[in-house]
């Protein structure tokens, strides 16, 4: 795979009604050997809780987190889609295309 330089941006968010803490990751990937080469993806994610209550509630707070993320990106034209991509996905997708991009 070919190396790619990443900067990552972290957001935590607290639930001040249950104490629930996610994380909102944005990264830019670029391939070293190619910057025009790009990968911009978002993540959102549980962390962890100061409370032992209210579990149930995490994939609630959690849905309307990446309802207010998705209309907040899309707002702003910066979400093309939803999906499961990952940065291996992303390099193994550069190389296939551009072949020469892959480390000897």
């Amino acid at each position: 795979m070919p190396p790619f330089q990443r900067i990552r941006y972290d957001i935590q968010c607290e639930s001040m009604r249950v104490g629930h803490v996610y994380g909102i990751f944005l990264d830019r990937c670029a391939l070293l050997t190619a910057p025009e080469v790009v990968l911009f993806p978002c993540e959102l994610a549980y962390l962890r809780s100061r409370s032992i209550h209210d579990h149930d509630e995490v994939l609630i707070e959690m849905k309307r987190i990446d309802s207010w993320l998705c209309e907040y990106l899309t707002s702003r034209g910066w979400a093309a889609e939803q999906t499961f991509y990952s940065k291996r996905s992303f390099l193994r997708g550069a190389v296939a295309l551009r072949p020469a991009l892959a480390t000897p």
